[in-house]
């Protein structure tokens, strides 16, 4: 099978985050003046005008409002946000620091779609309380079914082979009668049902129905029989959790299946029972070996929304963001921080400001600009992929198990791991703790190519104009152009400078320099761009004429920059970013992972958990996210492209 290289790689956390020492003595206030110059090409997109109705078209960043301007391209001086900068340094900073994540979503919904089916249950709500109840499950033919096609009895009348399911309403309370028979005659599959009423009716069974949301070989929707046993008292946060998975299957970026409707009818059933009282049919899970934890949803097979979140998961070894302005990790002392409830603060003492661009005599603006082209989609991150952003439960080293259910675990998510016990899940391992891969960045690579990540306009995609790259590199005589930039400083004492200075020229230890990844389309190897110090400027101050003077005077002993294992020391996060920061030639394609001979990159996901010796329902995860090497900056780029790459999977055959 063929090999590819994941346009992303995770860059170790540290075990626990570092807390700045005290500096003391000389402090220093001026500018670094800086150029950038783009290897790959760059884009900053202008939202002030999207072109197209029924596609997204923009034009580069600049001051000027386009809202209102007519055709299909402007071109103004383009311009890279300071704030761009600013949060792509300060990205570096904290990974080779050991800081706290200042930018972590504690919103994001952590979720992971599990294929095994849930019990069916009744969710009640009484005065505010929520209990879940056991619920017996039968199913009702709604279009033909060779396995289900005796006559049908709705509201008093012959239906024909199977009920129309248009006059029932999701959620609906019903009266139905049993056939008696189980579906297919298998004896683990509910019974089906002859006879429906709308009305209450002697003789029949009281029951709640879930209709749920249409696939290809879907004939049947489910009604829900209350049991006496009442399983638990469902907590608020397991409520919560359940609105998420309402949430998760509004939003378009995840679920996509073709007539779907978003459980709309559900939903809007479930806020009339939230808010008056009532039942509502369920399906739900519990944690391995417990009964303390309900994963709520409205599909048989569905998503899990997890109770531990992102900030959950770094308070664990301390790298929430910092909150206590007596114990900041290195990043927030330099460049501030807001406590979770803005009851502290600490304001920056560096400042990046926007770009301008100055190009060579001859040069003109649209020499500088790409034609337009149309990108390929692009997709928001896939937390579920847990063998991607989470670490496996046996992961100690620089390595991980790459052999079908060697990790420790079949599965691993967000709350637990497990391995399968036949087709139920095993009792939780032991000791797991999830820990979260580390810090996202994209490789610097030297396999860009328009024609691979271009193609047709649609819905789905947009076209943008970018910057070309700069056909000569930093150092070179008389480039086409650079963007310039300043970073103001206040108050740094040496050693903070000397970090600043080292991060922005991001020098490597075999005397090369690494680059920067700015704007969109990084996943595509774009916006890959060198900065380079031009002058380091401290402020002096005198008095004259009875006022102050304030002037500058260059440093070049400070403009100096050591690699950054020199100024950092020899830790294995720094060792890791300076991998990612030098550009490879890798001879793999880099790629999100997709099957061989081609398909959809969830097809490649699904194949990398299915083991052709067991149920489909009962997945094993395979292959994880290659770690960074320790020792990658004594690797070839061949070397280092083994120990990265991936295999694109077949379906297996059952």
């Amino acid at each position: 099978m063929s090999k590819f290289i994941n346009p992303y790689a995770f860059v170790r956390l540290p075990d626990k985050k570092t807390i700045e020492e005290t500096q003391n003595g000389e402090t220093f206030t001026g500018k670094i003046e800086c150029s950038l110059y783009p290897r790959t090409p760059l884009f900053m997109p202008n939202t002030t005008n999207d072109k197209m109705e029924d596609h997204k078209s923009y034009d580069f960043y600049s001051y000027a409002d386009i809202s209102n301007q007519p055709g299909d391209q402007h071109l103004h001086e383009p311009i890279i946000p300071g704030s761009s900068i600013r949060g792509e340094v300060r990205s570096l900073y904290e990974a080779i620091t050991g800081s706290c994540l200042s930018t972590s979503d504690s919103e994001l919904v952590l979720y992971k779609r599990m294929p095994d089916p849930g019990d069916m249950g009744l969710l009640e709500n009484v005065n505010g309380t929520f209990k879940l109840y056991k619920a017996e499950k039968y199913m009702a033919c709604f279009k033909h079914c060779n396995s289900d096609s005796g006559n049908k009895i709705f509201d008093g009348s012959i239906a024909g082979p199977y009920f129309d399911k248009s006059k029932l309403t999701e959620c609906m309370k019903v009266w139905f009668s049993s056939s008696g028979r189980n579906y297919k005659d298998r004896r683990f599959l509910p019974e089906t049902v002859d006879e429906i009423s709308t009305k209450s009716k002697s003789g029949l069974i009281e029951g709640f129905i879930l209709i749920g949301e249409p696939f290809v070989r879907k004939h049947h929707f489910s009604i829900a029989v209350k049991s006496r046993t009442q399983l638990f008292t469902v907590s608020s946060r397991e409520i919560e959790m359940f609105e998420r998975v309402l949430d998760l299957y509004e939003d378009r970026r995840i679920n996509r299946a073709q007539g779907h409707n978003a459980y709309k009818n559900y939903k809007e059933q479930y806020k009339k029972i939230k808010q008056h009282g009532g039942i509502i049919p369920v399906f739900y899970k519990t944690q391995p070996g417990s009964t303390t934890v309900k994963y709520i949803s409205p599909a048989c097979i569905s998503k899990e929304v997890y109770q531990n979140t992102i900030l959950e998961l770094l308070k664990k070894s301390g790298l929430n963001p910092c909150a206590d302005i007596t114990e900041l990790c290195p990043s927030c002392t330099l460049f501030g921080m807001v406590g979770q409830d803005n009851s502290t603060a600490l304001s920056g003492r560096v400042r990046f400001s926007d770009t301008r661009m100055e190009r060579q005599k001859g040069i003109a603006l649209q020499d500088v600009y790409h034609e337009e082209v149309t990108l390929k989609e692009l997709s928001s991150p896939k937390v579920s992929s847990t063998e991607f952003y989470l670490r496996p439960p046996n992961a100690t080293g620089g390595t991980y198990t790459a052999k079908l259910g060697g990790h420790g675990a079949d599965i691993w998510n967000y709350d637990f791991a497990f391995k399968w016990d036949g087709y139920s899940r095993g009792p939780k391992i032991k000791g797991y703790n999830p820990r979260i891969s580390g810090r996202k960045f994209y490789w610097q690579h030297e396999s860009f190519d328009w024609k691979s990540i271009t193609e047709p306009r649609s819905k789905r995609n947009n076209t943008i104009r970018p910057i070309k790259p700069c056909k000569r590199e930093a150092g070179e005589a008389n480039p086409d152009y650079r963007f310039a930039f300043d970073v103001y400083f206040e108050r740094l004492t040496k050693i903070e400078l000397d970090r600043l200075i080292a991060v922005l020229h991001l020098g490597l230890d075999n005397g090369n320099t690494g680059y920067h990844s700015i704007g969109h389309g990084k996943p595509f190897g774009m916006g890959s761009a060198k900065i380079v110090i031009d002058k380091v400027l401290i402020r002096k101050l005198s008095a004259e004429n009875g006022g102050i003077e304030r002037s500058f005077e260059e440093n070049t002993e400070l403009k100096k920059s050591g690699s950054l294992l020199q100024v950092f020391g020899d830790r294995q996060y720094v060792r890791q970013v300076m991998a990612i920061c030098a550009v490879h030639k890798f001879q793999y394609p880099i790629m999100y992972p997709v099957p061989e001979g081609g398909g959809q990159s969830y097809e490649w996901f699904v194949n990398n958990r299915v083991d052709k010796n067991k149920p489909i329902n009962n997945p094993i995860i395979d292959k994880t996210l290659p770690e960074i090497p320790d020792d990658a900056n004594n690797l070839s780029s061949e070397a280092l492209a083994e120990r990265m790459a991936l295999e694109k999977n077949k379906n297996p055959k059952r």
